[in-house]
């Protein structure tokens, strides 16, 4: 649901639009919202729901999922940014407010159970911290209550999204919608902290389209052009890293004995992923050692790490 203030914007932008391609008559057809199912985009373009995949496929849209806040979903991811912010996290334990208060009492009012909630959402997306650990300097993970529409962060994510079926749910990883950018594209400024992303289980029925969105499809489909000549929105976005899987206890006991064994690195590194993510990284690039898309990200490592076998190990 919209501010008026939004809503002021939208129609601003739609006379403006309107009035520099008035022969087009780039309208909506129906009030503008902040986001359309699937059918409603169609329904305001005057297409066939077959359009919309298309503009996924061709990645001249990035869709999102909506996520109820009558049940919102759980998720964590880590954090990055500012030391002075996330130096000094504050949660309120979530079990002191009562569960039909978690998310609010209405659309329009936000419960903040931490003084980050804001700084790691948008307006139309919103997190409500309930837990932090913190991972070293500048960095640390959150556990939190997800509700609004949020981004899907990679094209080929959004391509599966279109092809389940049901009730059927996929795995995909999310991040704030921001108007006119990506979220990872965003500048690192002081003060401000940013997620990694979410990972949450969705389903078809949950994609929508953001309202820029949209009204970028009706562009296209006045433009008459084929959607792969259009180019990607967004095409400057960083590539999103390959998630690798999970190696088992054994691989991970074995690389612990190397990075310890290793003199320009050592034992004392393994407390410290973030440190140690770069001091490999720029030992590998010294050596003229390349991974590819196999070296892990820094959320991996940060989970590999947490593991149990370490206590098990003589380093």
């Amino acid at each position: 649901m919209c501010t008026p203030t939004q809503i002021m914007r939208y129609d601003m932008g739609l006379l403006m639009a309107s009035d520099q391609k008035s022969s087009h008559s780039l309208q909506f057809k129906l009030f503008p919202l902040p986001y359309f199912s699937l059918q409603q985009a169609a329904n305001q373009i005057g297409v066939s729901i077959e359009y919309i995949e298309e503009a996924i496929v061709c990645g001249l849209i990035r869709p999102c999922v909506l996520l109820d806040s009558r049940a919102p979903c759980q998720s964590s991811s880590c954090v990055v940014g500012c030391e002075g912010v996330l130096g000094n996290v504050e949660v309120v334990e979530p079990e002191l407010i009562a569960d039909d208060n978690v998310i609010g009492v209405s659309p329009f009012q936000k419960l903040m159970l931490s003084n980050i909630d804001e700084l790691i959402s948008s307006n139309a997306s919103q997190a409500v911290v309930t837990g932090y650990e913190a991972h070293g300097t500048g960095i640390g993970e959150v556990s939190a209550y997800l509700h609004g529409f949020w981004q899907i962060t990679s094209n080929e994510e959004a391509v599966k999204m279109l092809n389940i079926e049901g009730d059927e749910e996929l795995m995909v990883e999310v991040l704030p919608y921001v108007d006119e950018c990506w979220y990872q594209e965003l500048e690192a400024e002081t003060g401000k902290v940013r997620v990694t992303g979410f990972l949450v289980n969705a389903r078809r029925e949950q994609l929508v389209i953001s309202y820029l969105d949209t009204y970028r499809m009706l562009e296209a489909y006045h433009l008459a052009k084929p959607m792969t000549q259009l180019g990607l929105y967004g095409e400057t976005q960083l590539t999103p890293e390959r998630k690798p899987r999970k190696p088992a206890d054994q691989a991970l006991a074995m690389i612990c004995g190397l990075i310890a064994s290793h003199p320009e690195l050592g034992a004392d590194l393994l407390n410290k992923p973030s440190e140690l993510h770069h001091r490999v990284e720029h030992l590998f690039a010294r050596k003229g050692i390349s991974l590819n898309s196999y070296f892990p990200n820094l959320r991996s490592l940060l989970r590999w790490l947490k593991g149990g076998y370490k206590d098990k190990l003589t380093l």
